[in-house]
This record gives C-alpha cells, structure tokens and sequence, in this order.
C-alpha cells in the first residue's frame, strides 16, 4: 500500500516569485538576507585571547563581562571560547605527536 506523499513544487527560477512558506517543502524558514560570517575584530580577539590564557573557562558572570566589554552577545564570546578550547587541545595534541616522534630518535 502507497501512503500518499504531498507532491513535489516546481520553481520558476527566471521569475521573480519567491514560494510562499506553505509552498515550500517541510514549512523552512527562509534564509536571513545577512551574512552569515561573523568575524571578531582584532581587539576582541586579543581580549578574549588574553582571558583565555588566564583560565580557558571563565564562570558566567565573566562571560557577561567580558560581552559587555567586547559589545557582543553573550553566545559569541561563548562560542569563540569553545573553539578556543577545541583548538588548544588539538595544538596539543599536534605538539605530543611531534615530541613523541622526535625523541624517538633520541633513544635508538
């Protein structure tokens, strides 16, 4: 037995018609008309990076401080320390592999 499925919905591409949001499949949300990359300016990285180095995870009420001092929201300072987590134990990493396979030739 087929189940009945809602059929598929052709665009025009050389109109200008943009689909209405029940035209389009599953009900998405349109796209936002912004750029989708964001890029901190160099004095927010370097104040960000100077925190981290203290301590890479700061308690909340230093997120917000450091948002406030930054004018950002506070999920971009804490997805910018995230990554920075993520990268520094990856760096780490890199840099035990390279320490492991250098002093392998110090021992033979």
């Amino acid at each position: 037995m087929m189940i009945p499925t809602q059929a598929p919905v052709y665009v025009n591409y050389e109109s200008n018609h943009l689909p209405d949001q029940a035209e389009t499949p599953r009900n998405k949300k349109p796209r936002a008309p912004f750029d989708r990359h964001f890029r901190h300016s160099e004095r927010n990285k370097r104040t960000m990076r100077a925190i981290f180095n203290l301590h890479p995870y700061p308690s909340p009420a230093e997120y917000r401080m450091i948002s406030d001092n930054c004018g950002l929201q506070l999920q971009q300072v804490r997805a910018w320390f995230q990554n920075a987590r993520s990268s520094a134990k990856i760096n780490n990493q890199d840099n035990i592999v390279r320490m492991r396979n250098s002093t392998a030739f110090v021992r033979e």
